[in-house]
């Protein structure tokens, strides 16, 4: 992810955590919260560019088979919740379609996604709020 002029939030963890069973409503409710204060004073916001590498279970279990230099102890936790990240990124763009790629640059970052620069609009509560709209219309679909 390319940063913003506000840093880039992380609320997908908790949101992920909890659509995949493995944390609470609460905590996700709480996370939500804090993170929607935050991006209505403007010190957080939405990356400026993703890049998402959406692979297959047999592409990642091969990476770490090999890759002995780490040992990846939470491979397979990673491997449960790719679905629900894919979701969370699937929302972004709703708010600016040319913000997201679902591949890795070939080839180092293309001229025309580093000509958009940074969002104009890319923290604020509105945009929070319309941000979980889309999530919350994706996730249930």
């Amino acid at each position: 992810m390319v940063g913003s002029s506000a840093t880039s939030f992380k609320l997908h963890w908790s949101w992920i955590l909890w659509v995949t069973g493995l944390s609470p409503l609460e905590y996700w409710q709480r996370c939500r919260e804090v993170t929607r204060q935050e991006f209505e004073d403007g010190r957080l916001g939405l990356p400026d560019l993703v890049f998402f590498a959406d692979l297959d279970v047999d592409t990642l279990r091969r990476q770490k088979a090999a890759d002995l230099t780490r040992t990846r102890s939470r491979h397979e936790t990673h491997i449960l919740i790719a679905p629900a990240l894919k979701c969370w990124y699937r929302a972004m763009p709703a708010l600016d379609p040319v913000r997201v790629e679902f591949r890795l640059p070939v080839e180092g970052v293309e001229a025309r996604l580093l000509r958009l620069g940074q969002r104009a609009a890319g923290s604020g509560s509105a945009l929070f709020d319309r941000f979980m709209c889309e999530l919350e219309g994706i996730r249930t679909s």
